[in-house]
């Protein structure tokens, strides 16, 4: 299982498939010269719902927004009484790697095609809300590569992507993000300003994307990959300074499968914190640590 290692768009909605008791609607976001972007829906009923913005994972190189595995937890998800959405991007770096050979250029640039395409789908969510049932709350998701992009999403300057295509209102904002095994560039991004409740998943043992601050991929300073990466220890960090309510679940002895894995060993706790947020119940901080065996290498001191 790998999940994580511009023209106009014109509506195209597929008839409905019923996946148990969720109702599964897909619908064409974006149809780009080689890409027609999609959203699945997945709603237990009509009524007018909040919404989580799942994007997947993949290392901007693979991974699908129907993967049986995503497929899945949406349908749990949908069962607790939201709707979600599960959307494909453009895979910009198919065919290539995300490693240590990768340039730093390159990298951050499948960043920002992927914020670009996380822009439209959740504006075509909001210009539709009315035929998808939703209502103007959406809480973003993202697994690995999709955390990446989420995080860049929400604290990137609204015109970061010059000559990029930006239909939201500078004023819109999420809810509340989920990040599973996610970084930032630069947590000075973070303000106040622009700061929401989040839920981290992080492995103290992940090899690929830093928990505390640290190269990507843990590469050597002089390769062409050499990113700085922050991990959930870092951006935890930087909302407590904020005094912005979050979550942070770290696994000891877990590594980058967390990604993936959040979505099933700790669906109790991404459960709950979408409830919380929907319900405006989500004040306090929580930082947990949760034992699974130990790190040969040890990258953060958080688990010490």
């Amino acid at each position: 299982m790998t999940l994580f290692s511009c023209e106009n768009s014109e509506t195209i909605v597929q008839d409905p498939i019923q996946f148990d008791s969720v109702l599964v609607q897909n619908f064409t976001y974006k149809v780009q010269t080689d890409d027609t972007l999609k959203i699945d829906l997945y709603q237990k009923s009509s009524e007018i719902k909040p919404l989580v913005l799942f994007v997947h994972g993949g290392g901007f190189m693979g991974g699908s927004y129907n993967h049986p595995f995503v497929a899945q937890f949406c349908d749990s998800l949908a069962r607790t009484g939201v709707h979600v959405a599960s959307m494909s991007y453009r895979l910009t770096l198919k065919g290539q790697t995300f490693d240590c050979d990768q340039t730093i250029e390159n990298k951050i640039s499948a960043f920002a095609e992927c914020v670009n395409d996380i822009r439209l789908a959740t504006n075509y969510c909001l210009e539709n809300a009315a035929m998808m049932n939703l209502d103007s709350n959406i809480i973003l998701c993202g697994s690995s590569a999709g955390a990446e992009a989420g995080v860049h999403q929400i604290y990137w300057e609204h015109d970061f992507l010059k000559g990029a295509e930006n239909p939201l209102d500078p004023n819109f904002s999420y809810s509340a993000f989920i990040s599973m095994a996610g970084a930032i560039i630069d947590t000075t991004l973070m303000k106040s300003s622009s700061a929401i409740p989040t839920l981290f998943f992080h492995g103290a043992c992940d090899p690929l994307v830093p928990i505390c601050s640290d190269i990507h991929g843990y590469c050597e300073a002089d390769k062409p990959g050499a990113l700085m990466l922050h991990g959930s220890v870092s951006m935890s960090q930087r909302l407590a300074s904020l005094k912005v309510p979050h979550w942070a679940i770290i696994e000891c002895g877990g590594d980058h499968s967390i990604a993936n894995r959040a979505m099933t060993d700790y669906f109790g706790f991404i459960a709950e914190f979408v409830e919380k947020t929907i319900s405006g119940e989500l004040k306090e901080t929580r930082f947990e640590i949760i034992k699974n065996g130990t790190c040969d290498e040890t990258f953060c001191p958080v688990c010490d």
